[in-house]
């Protein structure tokens, strides 16, 4: 951690409820909104922020406790970690993670309901999330991928002869980005779900990467998949449901 080979925010905002619900005001609130390097009074940030005082102080010194920002009497800055990960003005920020998460914990208020159906009242499952949370999970998916998938890729061994991808699961397509980036004559094919394809197309964009990789939205547990696959990537160990039964039929509609 002390070399930030793991986000901060990974590590605090996914194992900690608490931090979770504090990071998430700071950022939520616009509170981090107001901090920079330099120190500012903590009554100054509360009325950027448009939030109490005593509010503003609460969620402030959380942060201060576990290495976000500096406390120095009545006024708050922002420390190397806090700007990297909290600063709306750092191209590094987790701030989408950070939302996600904390939009997650939420769920915890209602876990007594969630057993008793089955699932989340008012549930958010795939099929019934609206388009703030696609956005939501989404770049939040970014947020952890653009950390690690340069590394991750330089570890799979792709074949020489190997010119056909599908990724399964790969929404935002970093993966097969960086992949293809390294392998100039494979072509990947990013397959997940509609509400997905945005964020694919702005990565690919970004890559610029539209010569080898392409969207193609679709539910590859119920419709027909390409054939003539070379390598299959996915992203599935968070999907319930998923087992052998499942592989051997993705296996069969791609002719494997």
């Amino acid at each position: 951690m002390s070399y930030d080979i793991i986000p901060h925010p990974f590590a605090d905002a996914s194992s900690s409820v608490g931090i979770g619900f504090a990071l998430g005001s700071a950022v939520k609130l616009k509170i981090a909104d107001q901090l920079s390097m330099d120190f500012k009074e903590v009554k100054q940030i509360a009325a950027g922020a448009n939030v109490s005082e005593v509010g503003a102080e609460l969620v402030l010194d959380c942060l201060d406790a576990f290495g976000y920002v500096h406390k120095k009497e009545t006024q708050y800055a922002f420390t190397q970690r806090g700007f990297k990960n909290l600063s709306p003005q750092s191209p590094n920020n987790f701030r989408h993670f950070i939302l996600f998460c904390n939009y997650l914990y939420k769920g915890y208020l209602s876990l007594d309901e969630t057993i008793r159906l089955g699932k989340k009242p008012e549930s958010s499952m795939l099929e019934e999330m609206n388009e703030y949370e696609w956005e939501l999970f989404s770049r939040a998916m970014i947020d952890i991928s653009s950390t690690n998938f340069k590394e991750v890729a330089g570890k799979i061994k792709v074949s020489k002869t190997a010119v056909k991808m599908l990724d399964l699961g790969g929404s935002h397509g970093l993966y097969s980005i960086e992949l293809c980036n390294r392998n100039p004559n494979l072509k990947a094919t990013i397959i997940d779900l509609p509400p997905v394809k945005k964020y694919a197309d702005e990565c690919i964009a970004k890559y610029k990467s539209a010569q080898n990789v392409s969207f193609l939205a679709s539910d590859f547990m119920k419709d027909e998949l390409p054939k003539g696959i070379d390598i299959i990537l996915q992203h599935l160990c968070h999907l319930s449901g998923v087992n052998d039964v499942i592989w051997d039929e993705i296996s069969h509609k791609i002719g494997v």
